[in-house]
């Protein structure tokens, strides 16, 4: 009884003895939702803040603060934000800061999140906030509050967020994950730039290996080095994609495939190269797809086709589709994964 009540107290460990780190924290859903509702763009009207409050059943009983925006064209009432909300949450001489902070004057709601006196003053709660992770929120009030006071906090925040998103409504559809025509367009102009440097490159690799003229393991080490440029080519296509998505003003808090992202909810910028812009190479034992003893990798091709596409090359995009050699190319990768 005596351990049960120590060691499995959930509200007692919240920081793991091993490395002084939050045990639990928020999560998946939570941590989109955290970052949705605190975004500069999420705005709240009276009523749903006032029903939004009656979820926090553990705050400091703080008083209602002022809405944010009074007056606008075309504004009918007030409007209070995300930011006041977790503001009821938290404790009053609280002051927390994480990121760097910028070099204007004004809020950036980057990577710098700043907490004083209780109040989220600028930034907006992502994964390094809520999340458990070291210098989070969740580690701040657990090392100056108590564990007890950070389980507290965070079933008020997850009863706050999970309210929030069904009220707004937060879901992803297939608009999020395919580009518009300008965006395709950038990406084939950057692979047509790039893919045929490499795949001339990697034919002077093979013809210079059946002339003798470099031996199998100096040609093995040229392949993977270029190989390893077709893994940044997929960088370079997620750039193209997240960029795009960026500049979209008013896009960016709709599609929730880059706030998944961004907010360190899930998935990574490769994911939203994969899903809008293109595959990239398929990897099979850490390098390309290797033809057989007949010369070849699947039977539409050539015997030794030197292409890209032949030794593994997905040009398409989830968004978009694969083509039938494509997805052979990608089960073969599935299939290692597996």
């Amino acid at each position: 009884r005596a351990e049960a009540l120590c060691i499995a107290d959930f509200g007692n460990n919240s920081l793991a003895p091993q490395n002084n780190r939050p045990s639990y924290g928020l999560c998946l859903d939570g941590i989109l939702g955290a970052g949705l509702m605190t975004m500069p763009d999420s705005f709240i009207t009276r009523d749903r803040f006032h029903d939004l409050s009656l979820s926090v059943h553990h705050g400091p009983g703080k008083p209602m603060p002022g809405p944010t925006v009074l007056k606008a064209p075309g504004l009918k009432e007030p409007l209070w934000t995300g930011s006041q909300l977790v503001g009821l949450t938290l404790p009053d001489d609280m002051h927390w800061e994480t990121g760097k902070r910028p070099e204007s004057t004004l809020p950036q709601f980057d990577d710098w999140t700043l907490i004083r006196r209780g109040e989220l003053m600028a930034g907006w709660m992502n994964k390094a906030a809520v999340g458990a992770r070291s210098r989070s929120m969740v580690h701040y009030i657990a090392i100056e509050y108590g564990s007890s006071a950070a389980m507290r906090w965070l079933s008020d925040v997850q009863r706050v967020i999970v309210k929030w998103m069904v009220m707004e409504g937060v879901s992803m559809g297939s608009d999020c994950m395919i580009a518009c025509d300008e965006v395709a367009a950038a990406v084939r102009s950057a692979q047509q730039k790039i893919d045929p440097i490499i795949e001339s490159a990697l034919g002077g690799i093979r013809r210079a290996r059946v002339a003798g003229e470099i031996s199998t393991m100096v040609a093995d080490g040229l392949e993977n080095r270029l190989t390893g440029l077709l893994m940044q080519r997929l960088s370079m296509l997620a750039r193209i994609v997240l960029n795009w998505i960026e500049s979209k003003k008013g896009y960016v808090s709709k599609n929730m495939l880059w706030a998944m992202v961004n907010t360190g909810s899930k998935g990574s910028p490769i994911n939203v190269a994969q899903m809008l812009g293109g595959v990239g190479q398929t990897s099979l034992g850490g390098g390309r797809i290797v033809p057989d003893a007949y010369g070849m990798t699947l039977p539409m091709y050539a015997r030794w086709d030197p292409s890209l596409r032949a030794r593994g090359m997905i040009y398409g995009s989830y968004g978009r589709g694969l083509t039938l050699s494509e997805f052979f190319m990608h089960a073969v990768g599935g299939r290692e994964g597996l």
